[in-house]
């Protein structure tokens, strides 16, 4: 016989304060567990995910147009041991673009709890593509790079198949069909629409509203590179991949050394491009969120809103330069022991070595 057991199950979209949420869950578990609610982060091997979502357990394969994403079938069963409500965040579901994958997932969960509860928060599509594709530099296996593609620039040119991604009225409207819209609830990523014009607020405030709020910044968010970040990692992977794991991962270019003031921007063309393809999508989102902000719909608003976006939309020489300084600082300030470290791993993988993933 079925538990009454409750899931909240948060499917992102990427880059609207997911990290965040799954780091202020992690961090109260125990004033959670206070009110009968668990954060689920669990990874296959049965040991915590230090990043507090469960986003191992969706797989991907293929790339551009064919890129797809499949669930872990193992996740069932890990998820049948918990004994209370649970809360599972992986942003990496909202990759699911399949009617019968989404049903799949929707009966074996059914089969664990009572009342399910699915949670969206959506950006506008000229913003989540501009800060998703940046997103791609930081990791050689991300999903972003492998839907969006890999070339060094601002923000990708529209392709058909982005619309699996950003068509968000179609894709909310296979989840609906599945889970029941009553079901569905999607919050707009925008600090005006948000409670206390934070994420993590207002998730906490509308889906845990038992659970007392603290806000904590103890640890720094998942936060979209700057130019340099993005030139000098994209450059490492073209060239060779493993350097990137050699230097540090993350850990080499988050050093003060690769601090740099600009961030990627688009320019009001781009955004205009982009967003003609999902004007009248967006009218359909209105479905689910009807206070939508009016420029996601409307073309004149849209200019006006971003028509102070006159620079941006390319990598310019001044960026290109501080990259190229920032790396020889880099090497400049190289300690023996972490040189030699570096060309240790070199030379392990040059007679063979297969390095581990890490999660």
């Amino acid at each position: 016989m079925k538990s009454d057991k409750s899931l909240i199950l948060h499917i992102g979209c990427h880059k609207t304060g997911t990290t965040a949420i799954q780091q202020y869950l992690m961090r109260n578990q125990e004033s959670l567990n206070e009110i009968g609610w668990h954060s689920f982060f669990i990874r296959p091997d049965g040991t915590p995910s230090p990043r507090g979502n469960a986003n191992i357990w969706v797989d991907f394969q293929g790339k551009g147009e064919e890129f797809s994403a499949t669930v872990n079938k193992a996740l069932y069963k890990a998820l049948s041991k918990q004994n209370c409500n649970t809360i599972l965040s992986m942003e990496e579901l909202s990759w699911l673009d399949n009617k019968e994958q989404i049903a799949e997932l929707q009966g074996e969960l059914s089969k664990i709890f009572s009342n399910i509860q699915v949670v969206c928060y959506v950006r506008r599509q000229d913003q989540h593509l501009l800060s998703h594709y940046q997103q791609s530099f930081k990791g050689p296996h991300s999903s972003a790079r492998s839907f969006y593609g890999s070339e060094l620039c601002i923000m990708p040119k529209y392709k058909a198949h982005f619309d699996k991604y950003l068509n968000y009225a179609e894709k909310l409207g296979l989840w609906a069909d599945v889970f029941g819209k009553q079901n569905i609830h999607v919050r707009e990523f925008e600090r005006n629409k948000l409670h206390n014009g934070d994420a993590v607020a207002d998730f906490m405030h509308y889906f845990l509203p038992d659970h007392t709020f603290s806000p904590d910044q103890t640890r720094p968010t998942n936060e979209s590179f700057n130019c340099v970040q993005s030139i000098i990692c994209h450059y490492i992977r073209e060239q060779r991949e493993e350097l990137w794991y050699e230097l540090g991962r993350t850990g080499f270019t988050n050093r003060a050394t690769f601090a740099y003031p600009v961030t990627p921007k688009f320019n009001q063309q781009q955004s205009v491009e982009l967003m003609s393809n999902y004007f009248e999508a967006n009218v359909k989102l209105k479905e689910y969120l009807p206070d939508l902000s009016p420029e996601w719909t409307d073309l004149a608003l849209l200019k006006k809103q971003t028509e102070k976006y006159i620079d941006g939309g390319e990598f310019t020489k001044a960026d290109y330069e501080a990259s190229l300084s920032a790396i020889i600082k880099f090497y400049d300030e190289l300690t023996i022991s972490r040189f030699i470290k570096i060309k240790w791993s070199r030379f392990k993988e040059s007679i063979g070595f297969k390095r581990q993933l890490r999660y």
